[in-house]
């Protein structure tokens, strides 16, 4: 029986909710004519998977098939925790600029 590391389907629905939501959105966008509407899909999708991952986790963990995370799984994470916040605010230094070069 395979055990996964805590955590693991929070992730998976997070992702999953942002790539469907964003994929539906996309969808919905060009047959209205607007992209703007695919970002607000894939944010009503974010909080879906979130609540599924949260679910799958909580019943994976009472059958005895969630682990710890190792030491190298924990370093890992925290590695991408920096590296993702370090790309968000690349993004809005970006975003801003762009918004106050284009005027």
């Amino acid at each position: 029986m395979e055990k996964y590391p805590r955590e693991h389907f929070v992730g998976l629905g997070l992702g999953l909710g942002v790539s469907i939501g964003f994929l539906i959105g996309l969808v919905l966008g060009v047959i209205a004519g607007d992209l703007s509407k695919s970002i607000i899909f894939a944010g009503f999708a974010i909080p879906i998977g979130l609540i599924l991952g949260f679910f799958l986790e909580k019943r994976y963990n009472k059958l005895g098939m969630m682990r710890e995370l190792t030491e190298e799984e924990k370093k890992r994470k925290i590695k991408f925790f920096w590296i993702g916040f370090a790309l968000v605010l690349l993004g809005m230094f970006l975003l801003f600029g762009i918004v106050l070069f284009v005027k």
